[in-house]
């Protein structure tokens, strides 16, 4: 029995190790993608700056040549000049315009990077178990009997039809059966799948019994295994559906990871220059913390506000071409794709973790009214059945309140594209 035990211990940790490698490669590799895009949009989002800037300098160039000639001509440059203030005021290469719509940009950024935190909170959170899930869990339990029937009841069941031992042994034998599915230790050396394993090592302990008794033929044996071998198949379906669960969110928990990552990188880029501070006194700092001191609506206003005031005079009000140039009051087409990958990443990553519930969700529904064949209980079935819904409707509601992607989007939208 010792070296059952250890096999089965052994063989649970080689399965458990291949599974976690296999987890760990496909998630690394999830991560790798989500750098490999967000760098192949930097990269594109330069050289697209770089040719606007190209365009911005060929504009001002042709308009300042437009106001020489202008000049030289006197007698239309009194009719010209009123047409070109007109122009000049409404177009967005002014400098007032500029600066308006990079200001608009920052303050919108800080409004959208709450927005998007709190989703990025709210999807981490809910990546974790909750009752939904642990009712599921339950199910696995050799013990459990919502069904109408439990694993240790049925193995009872199909050995006391299929051993005998006589009188004086059979009571015994059965009750170190119900010892070895209850026994806790036993579950715990076979946590893999505990329903399978429980059968596992029942059948095991019967083997070595049979060995010892001559009342108990190959076709006694024969008869439990066949008679067990529906609930291995109840039991492994439900393993299946957990584990295709956790692969699924597992791999979004490091997108997740990931993506707050890049978000906090891109926060602190824009907090560097806005507050005149250094980055290395911001490396150990959270998202949260980081956005609460230095990047919320109002402290960015307060910050805009405070720069623009040593840039103000009284006679001609705010110097725009100062403002426009101001290294602390950038803000690049790059930094609004940035914005635009991490909301739809997000999104993403939430449209990805409901499809997987609501798969899992299903296949769990399936594997339950399936255990009708298993002596189970028609009426306890859809009772679990129905709370399930219930419960799986809660999750579904809490989430969509908690990860609000269309205030995110929206929030996203009011970010000038230029």
């Amino acid at each position: 029995m010792k070296q059952v035990k250890l096999y089965l211990g052994i063989l649970s940790l080689l399965i458990i190790g291949n599974t976690v490698q296999a987890q760990k490669k496909a998630t690394v590799d999830s991560v790798a993608k989500l750098y490999k895009r967000f760098f192949a949009m930097e990269a594109a989002a330069e050289t697209r700056q770089k040719k606007l800037n190209d365009s911005l300098n060929t504009l001002n160039k042709t308009y300042k040549n437009l106001e020489r000639l202008i000049k030289k001509d006197r007698s239309t440059f009194a009719r010209v000049s009123k047409t070109i203030r007109k122009l000049t005021k409404k177009d967005l290469l002014d400098a007032k315009n500029r600066y308006e719509t990079s200001r608009t940009s920052i303050q919108n950024t800080a409004d959208f990077m709450e927005a998007f935190n709190n989703g990025l909170n709210g999807v981490e959170a809910s990546l974790t178990f909750t009752d939904y899930f642990n009712a599921i869990s339950e199910l696995n339990n050799p013990t459990n009997s919502e069904l109408g029937f439990s694993l240790e009841q049925e193995m009872v069941r199909v050995l006391n039809k299929n051993i005998n031992l006589g009188r004086r042994k059979k009571p015994k034998f059965l009750r170190i059966i119900s010892g070895i599915i209850k026994n806790p230790i036993t579950q715990a050396v076979t946590s893999i799948v505990p329903g399978v394993n429980s059968i596992q090592s029942v059948l095991n302990f019967v083997n070595g019994v049979a060995m010892g008794e001559k009342d108990i033929s190959v076709g006694n044996i024969t008869g439990v295994q066949n008679g067990v071998i529906s609930y291995v198949k109840h039991y492994e379906n439900l393993n299946r559906a957990s584990v295709n669960l956790n692969r699924s969110i597992n791999s979004l928990k490091v997108r997740a990871e990931g993506l707050g990552r890049l978000s906090n990188d891109f926060v602190k880029d824009m907090v560097v220059p806005l507050h005149n501070v250094k980055k290395t006194d911001l490396e150990k700092a959270s998202l949260n913390q980081v956005l609460n001191k230095y990047y919320t609506y109002r402290i960015v206003s307060e910050r805009i506000k405070s720069i623009e005031g040593k840039n103000k005079s009284s006679r001609s009000g705010l110097n725009y071409d100062k403002l426009v140039s101001d290294p602390q009051l950038g803000y690049s087409l790059l930094n609004r794709q940035k914005v635009e990958f991490m909301a739809e990443e997000l999104e993403k990553i939430s449209i990805e973790y409901m499809a997987a519930l609501d798969d899992h969700h299903k296949n769990i529904v399936k594997i339950l009214k399936g255990a009708v064949k298993l002596n189970g209980d028609p009426a306890k079935i859809d009772k679990k059945i129905q709370n399930l819904n219930k419960q799986f409707e809660r999750v579904k509601s809490t989430y969509k309140k908690n990860v609000n992607i269309d205030a995110v989007k929206a929030r996203a939208d009011r970010i000038p594209a230029y």
